[in-house]
């Protein structure tokens, strides 16, 4: 069996999508590969563990040699590693960085950073060899809205939640036949935003607050709309086919969304700030009531789920 090696990054500050991502890779891969994580993160490791990987910390990407893949999912790589790394290993998957690398034995597969110059068919071709949550059952487009999602990645970095809360209460209140999920991600019930918006339940009936789940394709199964910063959670929207609003403080995922707007993925807001508090409640507004709106961008998001990203992934890596 060949040997693959996972260099991966993720924290509170940056979040955790890149190690939720490479764990749901591997689970497709190990019967392909021997399995092992490297990370400067040490954060992670429980999570590595607890999905039955081998991980270990590294300072330097230097220890990393003699596999048949190495897949890295990480911002902000130095040449000097990457060039160590495609000179002492068979082959590289560098995932979402913008650099182009002249290394005969490197691919790149660009979800949500793009590469300078890089054109809307590279884009929609890279979206269909993500792979995403596992879907026991495809999304079935509803005329009413009945649920709204409202996540900022696995651990609101930004601090955005409360902020949005502020920003929609008068359509929570006015419009009591629709629950709205706020999901807090890896904070617990101790937390202060937790207990924060806790307390405004009982104000709010169709107020709902979720933290960390077990499995996320049954937990995002159900939405009609979602309010998502642009990261990996907003990929696995698009799979899902759940019409997205965008809006993110990350200048990166701002770049995105502005891309994903104009491929009519979802609507683009903006930063979470004053001067969008109005926009982005016109939106989630507009959403709920034009049924045409949501409708295109459902049906733009079922021709990129339609198809098979797994197989293409694998295809692509082999």
């Amino acid at each position: 069996m060949n040997n693959l090696a996972f260099i991966v990054q993720g924290n509170k500050i940056i979040g955790h999508g890149h190690i939720f991502r490479c764990l749901r890779i591997s689970n497709f891969l190990k019967n392909f590969y021997n399995i092992k994580f490297y990370s400067k993160n040490i954060e992670i490791k429980n999570l590595v563990l607890k999905a039955n990987f081998s991980f270990k910390k590294i300072i330097d990407s230097n220890v990393i040699k003699n596999y048949d893949l190495v897949i890295i999912d990480k911002l902000n790589n130095a040449y000097k590693d990457i060039k160590f790394l495609s000179t002492n290993n068979k082959n590289l998957l560098i995932l979402d960085d913008v650099q182009k690398y002249k290394l005969k034995n490197i691919k790149s597969i660009n979800y949500l950073y793009y590469k300078k110059n890089c054109n809307n068919k590279k884009i929609i071709s890279d979206l269909q060899k993500y792979v995403p949550i596992y879907k026991e059952k495809s999304y079935t487009f509803s005329n009413r809205v009945k649920k709204i999602l409202i996540i900022q990645g696995s651990s609101d970095p930004h601090k955005n939640i409360f902020k949005i809360f502020e920003s929609l209460k008068k359509i929570i209140i006015s419009h009591n036949n629709i629950d709205f999920y706020f999901h807090l991600g890896l904070n617990d019930k101790k937390n202060n935003l937790y207990k924060k918006l806790n307390l405004l339940k009982k104000h709010y009936k169709n107020l709902y607050l979720t933290n960390k789940f077990k499995q996320t394709s049954k937990f995002f199964h159900g939405f009609d709309i979602a309010v998502t910063a642009c990261g990996i959670t907003a990929l696995d929207l698009i799979y899902l086919q759940i019409p997205s609003i965008y809006i993110t403080n990350e200048n990166k995922e701002l770049i995105t969304a502005k891309k994903l707007h104009f491929l009519k993925l979802g609507i683009f807001v903006g930063k979470m700030n004053i001067n969008n508090k109005n926009k982005l409640y016109k939106n989630v507004y507009n959403l709920i009531h034009d049924l045409n709106l949501r409708k295109k961008i459902y049906m733009e998001m079922k021709k990129i789920s339609k198809a098979d990203s797994v197989k293409n992934f694998y295809n692509f890596i082999v």
